[in-house]
């Protein structure tokens, strides 16, 4: 059984009223039955969202697999909460064959940054691969009204796991109204931390923003920038080979996937090759440094025996719910036919190599009894 649950809207604007729907998806092969949604606030210390309508849980009932339900909160956003991410907390409960689950996700938020008071918009990518040195493009745009001079830019991380490389401190000689400027910051997020690990979170950096206006008055503002860091999934293929069931072929595998982040909904199919199959292996969760195997009945091949090619297709959601898909081609050899064990087999070569044997020998006795009677008649009709 598999549940999913995302945020239909995740970009909120602050100071606002908003309309905030969930969607629970059964992504599972068997029906989920008295599902149960309750977004948890509470767990938050500074919530982002105060609820306007709507309860907090609500009875969802049964999903069959496909099926699709959501629960929709109006919520007015926390001026506060401007320019930053949130994980908010839901927690799905089901039913299946083997008892009462429960299922707890954090599924983000990005509040955009509040821009009526502020001279200067600043934004940014969504997102940055955890384990790896990742250049953000962060962008300073004017919408004063007016010029700008002497800006000075200086970006801080708000938490220790995250380091910026490089320049974190900008001049800018001046922006005319309108007019942008990229400046690209160096980020490294580890995947793991001593408290666990980092893929999926949110974090902010701040940005301190110093210009001088028209009038030659100086301002300060201040910013923050929500970002979320992402795994990366490479999934490899350690093993490939064809058994034998009985009468039937199976295409038997193992995946490893040497990224950081976790493969889900994982399915694996042949798309193309020596053999066919029109059988899907759903796999699930594959997690970063844990092999797992997979089998796919083959209905077709295209010879008896030695080596084919396969081609396979392994296809993924990752931690943002973004498709991705490995195409791998591979050669396999084909198991020899045989319908007796070993012994079977040397014990039916034994019995023909003897029926041979006595074959000859009957053989060899009726060529000598001919020739033993051939010469007795002629010693008879010898006078």
């Amino acid at each position: 059984m598999v549940l999913d649950a995302l945020i239909e809207n995740p970009i909120l604007e602050p100071s606002k009223s908003s309309d905030l729907t969930i969607i629970v998806t059964n992504r599972g092969a068997e029906t989920a039955k008295d599902v149960n949604l309750e977004v948890v606030l509470s767990q938050i210390a500074n919530p982002p969202l105060t609820i306007e309508e709507g309860a907090l849980a609500a009875k969802l009932g049964d999903l069959a697999p496909g099926d699709k339900k959501k629960l929709t909160l109006r919520v007015f956003v926390n001026e506060l909460a401007s320019g930053r991410s949130f994980a908010i907390p839901v927690s799905i409960t089901y039913v299946d064959d083997e008892g009462r689950h429960v299922v707890q996700k954090g599924l983000t938020i990005t509040v955009l940054e509040e821009s009526v008071r502020n001279r200067l918009r600043i934004y940014s990518s969504e997102y940055v691969r955890g384990g790896m040195i990742e250049s953000a493009n962060i962008t300073i745009e004017n919408i004063s009204g007016g010029d700008l001079e002497d800006i000075t830019i200086t970006i801080s991380p708000t938490v220790g796991w995250v380091t910026l490389l490089g320049p974190t401190t900008w001049n800018i000689q001046s922006l005319a109204n309108g007019e942008k400027k990229v400046i690209e910051l160096k980020i490294y997020v580890p995947s793991e931390t001593s408290t666990g690990s980092t893929i999926g979170e949110p974090f902010n950096l701040r940005v301190r923003a110093s210009f001088r206006e028209p009038g030659g008055q100086v301002r300060n503002e201040e910013h923050f920038l929500g970002m979320y860091v992402k795994g990366i999934i490479d999934i490899k293929l350690q093993e490939l080979s064809i058994e034998r069931l009985g009468g039937d072929l199976l295409l038997v595998g193992r995946l490893l996937n040497e990224g950081t982040e976790k493969a889900s909904y994982t399915e694996v199919k042949v798309i193309g090759g020596d053999l066919s199959s029109t059988s899907i292996s759903y796999l699930g969760d594959v997690e970063p440094n844990a092999p797992i195997l997979f089998n796919i009945p083959i209905e077709s091949i295209a010879k008896e025996e030695g080596t084919v090619r396969v081609t396979l297709k392994i296809s993924y959601l990752d931690s943002l719910r973004s498709p991705g898909e490995e195409v791998i081609e591979a050669s396999v050899k084909i198991p020899v036919q045989s319908g007796e064990t070993g012994e079977e087999a040397k014990s039916i070569v034994f019995q023909e190599y003897l029926l041979v044997i006595f074959a000859v020998i009957i053989i060899v006795v009726a060529i000598a009894v001919a020739f033993y009677l051939a010469r007795r008649s002629r010693r008879v009709e010898a006078p």
